[in-house]
């Protein structure tokens, strides 16, 4: 058996309490069935909350992790992730009830290399005056951390100085 299927075993027959402590550190040697299980959870909307948002940070770190590991996803199959990781926490930071789960997606996001469309959806959201002041500003922030190259990104920064949440923000020190 693998690490994730044994994960996978575990998850399943623990304690409710339990699942979402089991998900910690499991981005160590992720592979593409532990990344479309962690999905599988952070998609659920039945499921646990704290569940969810230890998935989405363990997502998170997937994205965002470089290097050679053993049974790590590797090369095309991690730029694959990545980008399948970036859009679906961008659409959960964006639209998902669970204000927590938000939070810890957009937190998340700022530490990875998105998508354009993953970016835009981030760009929507910082823009969206009827949202929580600080969803809109991890967002943007989120948008910040994005590589000087992106053209979303490079558009959208004028756009942030306008606003009056997001003005000042990390782009002008």
């Amino acid at each position: 058996m693998t690490a994730t299927v044994d994960l996978i075993d575990a998850f399943r027959s623990a304690d409710p309490d339990r699942r979402a402590r089991l998900l910690r550190g499991c981005e160590a040697g992720a592979d593409s069935d532990r990344v479309d299980f962690l999905i599988t959870l952070v998609e659920d909307s039945a499921e646990d909350p704290a569940v969810r948002t230890e998935a989405a940070r363990a997502l998170a770190l997937i994205a965002a992790i470089d290097g050679e590991e053993p049974g790590r996803l590797f090369d095309e199959e991690l730029d694959t992730a990545r980008n399948l990781i970036g859009e679906i926490l961008a659409g959960v930071a964006n639209r998902d009830p669970d204000e927590d789960l938000r939070v810890w997606a957009l937190r998340g996001l700022a530490r990875c290399d998105l998508p354009d469309s993953a970016i835009r959806v981030l760009v929507g959201l910082a823009l969206a005056e009827r949202e929580d002041p600080l969803l809109r500003t991890l967002a943007a922030a989120a948008v910040y951390a994005q590589a000087p190259e992106s053209v979303v990104r490079t558009e959208a920064l004028p756009v942030f100085d306008h606003d009056p949440i997001l003005a000042g923000g990390p782009h002008t020190a």
